[in-house]
């Protein structure tokens, strides 16, 4: 765990899991720090097979989606807006890493680069095995 993180304390204004400008089906969060706002950036759930134009879901996509749903402790998108977590940076103004629910929340912290570690091989290991004739 990365003791290093500048936090924030911030309110999610917005939750975004869907097809972005780009055709990309993406997740990304939105927070009002009270003086500015900023969001986690898109990160992607779903790809597009070599030689195909209809994008495929990824499965660490859902996986996401299940991670913030356990972090926020909801059980539907809709509810995490309105929370106060903080937004975990790495100096005061950089983009936002990762997550952390306040101490008298249980303090559970969710840094994106340590789940994206967890479903990278997995992820490759579909993509590899993928038959692209299939749905």
């Amino acid at each position: 765990m990365n003791d290093e993180y500048h936090k924030e304390l911030g309110k999610v204004t917005r939750v975004f899991f869907g097809i972005e400008d780009h055709g990309i089906l993406s997740f990304s969060i939105g927070f009002d720090f009270g003086d500015s706002h900023q969001g986690t950036g898109h990160y992607p759930c779903s790809w597009t097979p070599q030689g195909q134009t209809r994008p495929r879901g990824m499965l660490h996509g859902a996986d996401l989606v299940c991670a913030m749903l356990d972090f926020f402790k909801v059980n539907t998108l809709d509810k995490i807006e309105d929370q106060v977590v903080y937004a975990l940076r790495e100096n005061p103004r950089g983009s936002i890493k990762g997550m952390e629910r306040t101490a008298f929340d249980g303090g559970k912290r969710f840094v994106y680069s340590e789940w994206n570690k967890d479903c990278a091989q997995w992820e490759m290991y579909v993509r590899e095995h993928h038959d692209p004739t299939t749905p």
